[in-house]
């Protein structure tokens, strides 16, 4: 039997009193679905119990949610909805749907939504083709692609989950996040919507202006700037490469860090710094590293390491005015320069030489290794301290060094017997990371052991004068110039007691001597 009714826009309320459709409720669940409003109304008995089919205007209602469409199938066995036309579904004041077929399960409070469907919460709309939908616990998923824009965010994926009440969304398969200040590629992605946290949940690429981040893990704050990257993280622009277990920036603040097996490479400055710990002060202006500290100064031949329990470096800008001679114009040029401070077991390795100290700074504006506090210097076989030594550098080698204040070199001759320089203040100069000359001044004194023409060693020289010069030809002493009046002494080697070949300054470290597997 096939009934056909049709009414007036006040169906609902003639609805009520129609004896011909009797109860025009239909059990979903709990509650029941009623039907607000139609224009036309039939029915159709089948095997299986009632079929209504309504047309024009529907308006169907099931506890707080709305259901509006141009045409809607109702089947009383399983208390199903299929609606068709523009379909409009609203839960609340907050959730709304649209699409253009849809599929409502009244026993379970379940949708599927298809062809156009946007999901609307506030400033967020999800739009895909296809949509599995959970009125009670507010939840969506598709597989077929999806597109979510929350206010200038837009993310496209191949499927995902969508949680209304908590604002989260789960993204999975060729993620693709556009904002106006960043991009981002992953393969699963977890976005808040209501906090505007992204939470990455495997590989992940983003770019933020020069700036590339890879990580496996993390979460970034689009409100405070606030990031934190996980597992095989990466940060790197132009002047900067960045690696680590875990990297927190901060944007609202500039400070970040770094932990666990941190490195960062200082293009512009050919600087490359580790440690398990580093910290970040207005970006990678300044830097404190700390907890097996280490870093390079990155040479053509080679280079220079320096370890510390602690090193901090910061970012100097100088301006230099030039002049160009063609125009006769003078014109200002910004110079970037890092300073750097390492204390506490310091260690500096070379291959041409090494260093230890308690603390020391560096200039790459004036290329000057500072070494305070006990501070010793090995060069070939010599041992060079002082209170402070100062390392000059030309074209990233050794120019010259000073040794100031209880200067002292001892070089390593055989067996018992080392040469040795005492004075004020020594200043060396090299070439080719070879000794070169020696100025001591102030109070110098020598012991120097002379060979006789079969090379054995003869005799030991004492010398003390006001100063004193040295001259080396292939790492041996060639000449020595004093100045003042000298006092000189020359003794036998087999009579000279060996107690006495030694200044009381001399205190021979090899032991401490670094070498560049300690360094890593």
């Amino acid at each position: 039997m096939f009934h056909q009714f049709r009414f007036p826009n006040f169906f609902a309320l003639l609805l009520t009193i129609a004896s011909v459709i009797g109860t025009v409720e239909c059990s979903f669940a709990q509650k029941s679905v009623e039907i607000l409003n139609s224009d036309l109304l039939e029915m159709k008995e089948t095997s299986e119990g009632k079929m209504k089919t309504l047309s024009g205007n529907v308006v169907l209602k099931q506890d707080d949610v709305l259901l509006y469409c141009d045409n809607a199938d109702f089947t009383d066995w399983d208390n199903s909805v299929f609606a068709k036309g523009a379909v409009k579904v609203k839960q609340g004041d907050s959730i709304t749907l649209y699409c253009n077929e849809l599929t409502y399960f009244g026993n379970t409070k379940k949708l599927i939504a298809s062809k156009n469907v946007r999901l609307e919460k506030g400033k967020s709309t999800l739009l895909t083709n296809k949509l599995d939908y959970d009125l009670n616990t507010k939840t969506g998923w598709y597989s077929n692609g999806g597109k979510l824009i929350n206010d200038s965010t837009l993310l496209l994926s191949e499927s995902g989950n969508y949680f209304a009440s908590s604002g989260d969304a789960y993204f999975y398969r060729n993620v693709k996040v556009t904002n106006p200040t960043y991009t981002l590629n992953a393969d699963t992605f977890r976005f808040n919507m209501e906090q505007k946290v992204n939470y990455f949940l495997g590989p992940t690429h983003i770019t933020v202006d020069t700036n590339k981040i890879y990580c496996e893990s993390g979460s970034y704050n689009l409100k405070n700037g606030a990031g934190l990257f996980i597992k095989h993280a990466t940060f790197e622009n132009r002047s900067q490469f960045i690696t680590g277990d875990t990297i927190g920036i901060n944007k609202s603040d500039g400070t970040g860090f770094v932990n666990g097996k941190g490195t960062l490479t200082d293009k512009v400055q050919h600087i490359d710094l580790m440690a398990r710990h580093i910290r970040l002060q207005n970006a990678t202006e300044q830097l404190l590293a700390y907890d097996d500290a280490w870093l390079k100064l990155q040479a053509d031949r080679d280079s220079i390491y320096i370890h510390a329990d602690t090193l901090f470096t910061n970012r100097i800008q100088t301006v230099r005015t030039l002049t160009d001679s063609l125009q006769k114009q003078n014109y200002q040029d910004t110079v970037e320069n890092r300073f750097l401070r390492a204390w506490h077991k310091v260690i500096l390795y070379n291959h041409s030489f090494q260093a230890v100290c308690d603390s020391a700074t560096y200039f790459t504006a004036d290329s000057v290794f500072r070494l305070f506090t006990q501070p010793l210097l090995w060069i070939d076989s010599s041992q060079l301290s002082a209170d402070t030594i100062y390392i000059f550098q030309q074209h990233k080698a050794i120019h010259h060094l000073k040794l100031i204040q209880h200067a002292f070199i001892a070089s390593h001759v055989q067996a018992y017997l080392y040469n040795q320089l005492s004075g004020k203040i020594i200043t060396g100069y090299l070439s080719q990371n070879k000794l070169q000359a020696i100025q001591v001044n102030g109070t110098a004194k020598s012991i120097y052991f002379s060979e006789d023409e079969g090379h054995a060693f003869a005799g030991i020289n004492k010398i003390a004068s006001s100063n004193m010069k040295l001259l080396f030809e292939d790492g041996a002493v060639s000449q020595i110039r004093f100045y003042g009046q000298p006092e000189a002494a020359f003794s036998p080697l087999k009579h000279y007691p060996k107690a006495d070949m030694y200044f009381k300054e001399f205190n021979w470290q090899a032991a401490k001597r670094p070498t560049l597997p300690a360094l890593k």
